[in-house]
């Protein structure tokens, strides 16, 4: 599980340093009591792990949340709850989430994600509605039998992508039945604007 949890934190930081003329400078802030604050007014548990904190050679710093009072199976290695990597793209700010978490089926359901979307609007701020980017990716169409999907929203002061891919694996029961066990993760990027996600993603100037 640390290697999936690497392998997102690393995907969050190649959603927003992918283009290499971009560059980022003075990080919108990502402030322990503020993230505290998010994830209690969101209703998600977790705390900042301290020692997880990257910051790469672009100047992006992510954090790490995890929750301390779950693990995965019989290790010691706390549950994911979000990473969230942060920087400016020329002035503008730009937010990415990596989410992670066991689901019921195959199926993107953005009920099992409501707490974490109201959670980066929150942290985010600039909505007066913390469920603007909940609302705007439930009421999208939703591709059967994939296992990797992209949506992009426009939302009233931001512009938001987000991507959810889903992986199984093979458990066996108490009575040694085969089960599958299913997880889904969610990157979700929130741009200022949509002219400043297409200038990252194509280099327009």
């Amino acid at each position: 599980m640390k290697r999936i949890t690497a392998f997102l934190l690393v995907c969050a930081l190649c959603a927003l340093t992918a283009c290499q003329n971009t560059k980022a400078s003075d990080n919108f802030s990502l402030d322990e009591a503020a993230i505290t604050a998010a994830l209690e007014k969101a209703g998600l548990p977790g705390a900042v792990s301290e020692d997880e904190a990257i910051t790469n050679a672009e100047g992006y710093i992510t954090c790490v949340v995890r929750n301390p009072a779950e693990t995965y199976g019989d290790t010691d290695n706390s549950v994911l709850v979000a990473g969230i990597t942060s920087g400016t793209m020329e002035g503008e700010r730009v937010l990415s989430f990596s989410f992670d978490q066991r689901v019921a089926s195959e199926q993107v359901d953005w009920r099992d994600w409501r707490e974490r979307l109201v959670f980066a609007a929150i942290l985010y701020g600039s909505f007066a509605d913390d469920e603007e980017v909940y609302r705007a990716f439930s009421e999208k169409e939703v591709p059967v039998g994939q296992e990797r999907c992209q949506w992009e929203a426009q939302l009233s002061e931001a512009y938001c992508v987000a991507t959810w891919s889903h992986r199984s694996q093979k458990l066996y029961d108490e009575s040694r039945f085969e089960v599958r066990e299913h997880h889904a993760s969610l990157l979700v990027t929130i741009y200022a604007s949509r002219a400043q996600y297409e200038k990252h993603l194509y280099g327009k100037s």
